[in-house]
């Protein structure tokens, strides 16, 4: 009687589990699932994001760029919402944007915070060196569902750095001045893409202990002795390169030869230009070694 009686409650048990998994099947082949739609409209806050949305084939999506984006050549036609660092609300409004992007400065936050309030999708995204070009890339890959295109871009990052510091490995370590500033001097850092970029191509980025971009005088960059000067200074600071590499001339001896002017956009963007700047600063470099 007990064995009878294990059969039946076994088989009625099977029969339990048989159902629950048809029901459990049939509902999943008819529920509606609804995957969170990508964005269509996409306004960016910097020039180092918009090139990174390019990048990763979210461009026909872009419809806000800054003042400040230049690249692609195609951003020329895309509306502006202002400067890099004061981007303005209203605009960004006005273009019914299904998602901003903006970085971790202050103008940017606040402009982010009020775009929430309204119901307006955002991003922050860090900006710095590599590392922080990284977590952007990835982080906006996810945002706009470009997720095989953003760990695409990642690995052609990887590769180019991999292949900076094995061109560079066992070559003389030149200390290098990065000026992205003249008056008074602006030196890049630790902390800074350029440094970044300075130490995988295998140099010392000066000043060696400061952090971030920094003011020198002539007396500090004479202490640090420099073996080149890069400068990547923009706009009216360019115009004084002359007058600066005179100063310069003061500190460090034969500075004419010395003294090598970069695209700021390559160097200071924490975008996917920065393969193309690596590319730059070795050949630059070899000269010296």
């Amino acid at each position: 009687m007990r064995l009878l009686w294990s059969r039946r409650r076994r088989r009625e048990i099977v029969r339990k589990v048989c159902l629950l998994t048809l029901l459990a099947v049939f509902a999943s082949c008819n529920s509606s699932h609804h995957p969170k739609p990508r964005p269509e409209r996409i306004v960016s806050l910097a020039p180092s994001i918009t090139e990174i949305l390019f990048a990763i084939g979210c461009g026909t999506k872009v419809v806000g760029v800054t003042t400040h984006c230049n690249h692609p050549a195609v951003v020329k036609q895309i509306a502006r919402i202002g400067q890099y660092a004061d981007p303005d609300l209203e605009r960004i409004l006005a273009l019914h944007p299904h998602l901003v992007v903006g970085t971790s400065i202050a103008s940017h936050k606040e402009v982010l915070a009020a775009l929430s309030k309204r119901g307006v999708p955002i991003l922050c995204v860090p900006e710095g060196g590599i590392a922080e070009l990284k977590t952007a890339v990835r982080r906006i890959g996810r945002a706009t569902g470009n997720i095989r295109q953003a760990e695409e871009l990642l690995r052609r990052i990887e590769s180019a750095v991999k292949e900076a510091r094995l061109s560079s490995r066992g070559r003389r370590r030149l200390r290098v001045l990065f000026l992205v500033g003249h008056q008074p001097f602006c030196a890049a850092a630790a902390g800074t893409l350029p440094a970044d970029l300075l130490k995988i191509a295998g140099a010392v980025p000066l000043p060696q202990k400061a952090k971030g971009y920094i003011m020198v005088s002539l007396e500090r960059i004479a202490a640090e002795k420099p073996d080149l000067v890069l400068d990547a200074s923009m706009g009216s600071e360019r115009s004084r390169n002359n007058q600066s590499v005179k100063q310069l001339a003061r500190v460090i001896p034969d500075i004419e030869r010395r003294y090598f002017t970069v695209n700021p956009d390559l160097f200071c963007r924490s975008g996917p230009r920065i393969v193309d700047a690596l590319k730059t600063l070795l050949e630059v470099l070899n000269r010296w070694r």
